[in-house]
């Protein structure tokens, strides 16, 4: 390098010296005066050699007066790059001692990798002359930019939707787009779908047509696998139940969706579900990531209904009696069981018999069971064994034979025959004879009163004088002879009176004999009263 130099000088000298004809000679030399690239030439006034020159190793070119050295300075051209990239700028100078970028660089070649279009100036010096100059790098800004519809989603019905965002600020823009499972795509915003669970990376190259600048953005996408089908657990899948069965599902699922027969059963989304009603029933669940799983297998549930309580009426009894088996009713097809607590115990299929040593009251359950096995609620019955009723006594007023009351039921009977209808506590007789009544109490006990002879008399004695009067028959029921024993003398008044005292008919008579119509009467008991004013007498009938 110092050899060079110094041969330039020397030529320098030489034109000026020689005096030879001036010629142009042509050397390369930078900025530091060392021969290596740029072209200068140096003009000389004086003529040299050819052969001198050669033999210093330079090339006559022309003939000039002789000037000194000049300084001069070129740059790169403007350029245009891609942003992210670098790019060497390089200033030539000659006879400069000292160059200086806007960069701070001192070098006359520099790197550079700008984020946008920069303006960069350097400075050349010779220590009495300053050149300055610029080179602009203009850069084309793109950028690979895109958003998704949901870049988490379940593998069922997974879609996955992408907007482009890219954008440059020169030039037209193509893409080339890698969804991570072998898909590939040159769509502006194209979409997706995944057919297995796991994680992709999806990249998007935007190309910008000018230089074939690109970017490139890349982004996570998550597809979720579906939950295991849960599993349904229950007490059985034949059930007897009065109400329903409780189904569950688990409880470690964000939801729950139940069906019955493939239809959904609306409202049910619960870990659990109570069954009202035979068939089959799957459930749903959803993950925590919210997806939903495939149906659960099915749970087939048979419902039968648990039948209700026979009808079990109480049983009565009385002491001394000959006791019977305890009675129910139980549904067609079912079967009885007998208790003898309200719960627990072995029930028997043969109905208890309560004794009848004492009066005391024994307290039973039963239950019936369905077809299909099902036992259903015990219904309490009782068997009450009752003493005796006290033995009624009956009374005569006059018109009613009567007992007390609170007995259960009454049975008149006259002459050992039951007495049609006569079950009231009183009885109005239709005619003479033995009354008896059969009492019963609550248990069903009976007993019957002494027998109470009911006699109608239709014989009196009016007056010594006026003799004696007679009705008969004695009951009637449609007309009675009333006769004197002797025939009057004097007008004889009769009446006939209601059973209270009212009067229902009454005649005037002389007649030894004489005939009453009572045919339109009630039946029941009247009185007779006859009489002359001074004297009567009152007879007794019965109408029937």
């Amino acid at each position: 390098m110092t050899k060079k130099i110094h041969l330039a000088l020397l030529l320098y000298t030489l034109l000026l010296c020689t005096g030879l004809a001036a010629q142009s000679v042509q050397r390369t030399a930078i900025a530091s005066n060392s021969f290596t690239s740029t072209t200068m030439r140096y003009t000389v006034g004086q003529s040299v050699s050819a052969s001198a020159l050669a033999d210093a190793g330079y090339t006559a070119l022309g003939f000039h007066q002789p000037v000194p050295f000049f300084l001069s300075l070129s740059v790169t051209a403007n350029s245009t790059i891609c942003r992210g990239t670098s790019i060497t700028l390089n200033a030539v100078a000659a006879g400069a001692t000292s160059i200086s970028w806007s960069t701070g660089a001192t070098t006359a070649a520099i790197s550079v990798r700008p984020d946008s279009t920069t303006k960069y100036y350097v400075t050349v010096s010779d220590g009495s002359t300053t050149l300055r100059d610029s080179v602009t790098v203009t850069v084309i800004r793109t950028r690979a930019l895109f958003t998704v519809n949901n870049n988490a989603q379940c593998l069922r019905d997974n879609r996955f939707v992408f907007t482009n965002q890219s954008s440059a600020n020169t030039g037209s823009l193509s893409y080339n787009w890698d969804f991570g499972d072998s898909v590939v795509s040159s769509a502006v915003s194209p979409a997706t779908s995944y057919a297995l669970a796991g994680t992709y990376n999806v990249r998007l190259i935007a190309i910008n047509n000018t230089l074939g600048c690109r970017d490139t953005n890349t982004q996570s996408m998550t597809v979720y696998p579906p939950p295991t089908p849960a599993t349904i657990s229950f007490a059985g899948d034949t059930v007897c139940t009065s109400t329903s069965l409780l189904l569950r599902a688990g409880t470690t699922y964000r939801g729950y969706q139940w069906y019955l027969n493939g239809g959904l059963l609306i409202g049910a989304n619960d870990s659990t579900l109570n069954a009202t009603r035979s068939g089959d029933y799957t459930v749903v669940i959803t993950s925590a990531q919210g997806c939903r799983s495939d149906e659960s297998a099915i749970a087939r549930v048979t419902l039968n209904k648990l039948p209700a309580a026979p009808v079990a009426p109480s049983a009565f009894y009385c002491v001394g009696g000959t006791p019977a088996p305890m009675t129910a009713t139980a549904l067609p097809g079912h079967t009885l069981l007998w208790y003898t607590a309200a719960t627990g115990g072995t029930g028997s299929s043969t109905a208890p018999t309560p004794r009848t040593d004492s009066v005391f009251i024994q307290d039973y359950f039963v239950s019936q069971t369905s077809p299909q096995g099902c036992e259903g609620p015990r219904a309490r019955v009782s068997a009450l064994v009752f003493g005796a009723p006290v033995r009624p006594t009956i009374t005569w007023n006059g018109a009613e034979l009567s007992v007390s009351q609170g007995y259960s039921s009454y049975q008149w009977i006259l002459s050992n025959s039951a007495l049609t209808g006569a079950n009231q506590y009183f009885y109005r007789p239709l005619s003479a004879g033995n009354y008896r009544v059969r009492v019963t109490n609550a248990g069903g006990c009976a007993d019957t009163s002494l027998v109470y002879n009911l006699l109608v008399t239709g014989l009196t004695t009016i007056t010594p004088e006026l003799g004696t009067v007679q009705i008969f028959p004695n009951p009637a029921s449609d007309q009675i002879m009333l006769e004197f024993s002797k025939t009057p003398v004097s007008d004889m008044r009769v009446r006939l009176l209601s059973n209270d005292g009212r009067p229902v008919k009454s005649l005037v008579t002389r007649q030894k004999q004489q005939w009453i119509p009572i045919a339109t009467l009630p039946a029941g008991m009247y009185y007779v009263e006859v009489g002359n004013g001074k004297h009567k007498a009152v007879l007794k009938i019965l109408k029937f």
